[in-house]
């Protein structure tokens, strides 16, 4: 079976993660926390091709 001609590239995604790490108070209590956002633009993912091909292409957005 002959694989389909496909685009060569595919667009980036990215994520953002936020954190602090601190000691108050002479060291007598600590703070540790994160926020994390994600929102994918054109998510990439992979797809096997009848021919058996792995193609990386862009799909849809999502976020967390």
């Amino acid at each position: 079976m002959v694989c389909p001609s496909l685009p060569a590239t595919y667009d980036p995604d990215w994520s953002a993660e936020v954190g602090e790490k601190a000691r108050l108070f002479d060291n007598r209590a600590t703070v540790n926390a994160d926020v994390y956002f994600v929102k994918w633009n054109q998510m990439q993912n992979a797809i096997i091709q009848p021919c058996g091909y792995l193609w990386w292409t862009n799909l849809g957005d999502t976020r967390t």
